[in-house]
């Protein structure tokens, strides 16, 4: 674990979360050094209320990171990498764009994803810029980069490796150790273990599924899953997921096809990220396999599949307004069949269950992952994943990130089991303060200052 290659024998470097850490979303850290600045990731949230069906204004309210450390700094602001293109991690973009010029590096889907997002909501100038696995950047004195491929439940996921004047960072966003993904692009543990070989100061891993033990089951399940469950059905069939769920929408597509139905979206958001994700190439879809409502509407009912937002119970989701019968195309009701294939963000417990209840009433049918496991799989690792890519990095320290402060203390349990020792693992808090620091001819590791974090909320219109 010795880190070689010191470039700097004063100064320092801080790693600072600025959310992500004991709560699954609002993902935004920022690195920093006497000279520059970079942020990774910039998601949103949601608030606690929005899980009691209080106010109306809960369900269009998204909570975003506190600015302030960074916008106080911003004269050394170099670069905004963005590791993939899930509404957590590129959610809170175009709020933050508006407040600073910086330019944005991340791949290509993703970028894809963030230009739709600034179309819509601003700013009308923005530099965002794609890169390839085997680019290096360099930013400002102190910082360059290169993005290395990992797997998750979206294309184009990327972990950062960051080379600092003290070592190098790999911070590895949200992953799994998919051995089959839909692309057929593998996770590029190798150049994880080239950086380790040469030595690692900070590992920040995701820890979501700590927990769990083994390795988190492929994507391609949830497409056989599809195909067995919607094979026994002559009526409709919905499935609602995550809006950015791509592979999930393609394995739809892939079945819908395979049983003679055709396939309609239902939901804005989910709309927009088929039609970028389609354009750019990461969705195969068949001609005439993807049509409007209107025209589904006019097939048998055995030859329709309709993919909808609302896996999590939003009041206003198109599935939400079906069950309601409000919606403008579909009223669910007596032989539908609809699928939940998500997870469920902490918190959305009660109006997910509401939602499949009121789906119930008006005599369709609901499967979700308590019923039938398969019919989502984590797109984060279990703790064979985890440990494989913390082998591989070797780092000198490591920081769980993205996880519950349950998933966090699993991890550090893990990493004990590799002879870390406890002053080599950091359980850090929201706006707590990681400083590296050059000793007696070596990186050293402390915590500093915790940074006070204001909770800013904004609503969507």
């Amino acid at each position: 674990m010795e880190v070689n290659h010191i470039k700097n024998q004063s100064g320092y470097l801080k790693f600072i979360p600025l959310g992500g850490m004991g709560e699954v979303t609002k993902n935004m850290s920022v690195y920093e050094t006497e000279n520059d600045l970079v942020v990774v990731d910039c998601g949103i949230g949601f608030p606690e209320e929005a899980a009691t069906a209080a106010a109306e204004k809960a369900e269009n309210e998204i909570l975003i990171p506190d600015f302030s450390y960074v916008l106080a700094r911003q004269k050394k602001l170099r670069a905004l990498i963005v590791t993939h293109g899930h509404e957590d991690h590129i959610g809170a973009i175009p709020y933050f764009l508006k407040k600073v010029r910086v330019p944005v590096y991340t791949a290509r889907l993703t970028a894809g994803l963030i230009r739709s997002k600034l179309k819509e909501k601003g700013p009308k100038k923005a530099e965002i810029k794609e890169l390839n696995e085997d680019q290096r950047i360099n930013l400002g004195r102190d910082f360059s980069f290169e993005l290395i491929r990992l797997t998750h439940s979206i294309p184009d996921t990327m972990a950062v490796a960051l080379t600092t004047p003290f070592g190098v960072v790999i911070h590895t966003g949200d992953f799994k150790l998919d051995p089959t993904p839909l692309d057929r692009r593998l996770s590029e543990l190798g150049k994880i273990d080239e950086y380790g070989r040469r030595g690692v100061l900070l590992l920040a891993s995701d820890s979501l599924r700590s927990e769990r033990e083994g390795s988190s089951p492929s994507e391609r399940i949830v497409g056989e899953t599809f195909f067995r469950e919607i094979q026994k059905t002559r009526g409709r069939v919905f499935i609602t997921m995550f809006s950015s769920d791509i592979s999930r929408i393609q394995q739809a597509i892939d079945v819908a096809a395979a049983l003679g139905r055709e396939v309609t979206l239902a939901g804005l958001s989910l709309e927009r990220n088929f039609e970028v994700a389609r354009d750019l190439g990461y969705l195969a879809v068949p001609k005439k396999q993807v049509t409007t409502n209107e025209k589904l509407k006019k097939l048998p009912v055995s030859k329709q599949l309709i993919l909808a937002s609302g896996a999590q119970g939003q009041t206003n989701s198109a599935m939400a307004k079906m069950a309601r019968g409000e919606h403008r195309a579909f009223k669910l009701g007596q032989g539908d069949l609809v699928l939940f294939s998500s997870d469920l963000i902490p918190g959305n417990e009660e109006p997910v269950q509401r939602l499949q209840e009121q789906i119930r009433k008006v005599g369709a049918k609901v499967l979700h992952l308590e019923e039938v496991p398969e019919i989502h799989v984590s797109g984060h690792g279990y703790a064979e994943d985890l440990k494989r890519v913390m082998q591989a990095a070797h780092a000198a320290y490591l920081a769980p990130i993205g996880g519950t402060p349950e998933s966090m203390a699993e991890y550090a349990k893990l990493a004990r089991g590799y002879n870390y020792r406890d002053d080599q693992i950091f359980l850090l808090e929201n706006g707590q303060t990681l400083e590296f620091y050059f000793h007696q001819g070596r990186t050293e590791a402390k915590l500093g200052e915790k940074i006070e974090l204001k909770e800013f909320s904004i609503i969507q219109k």
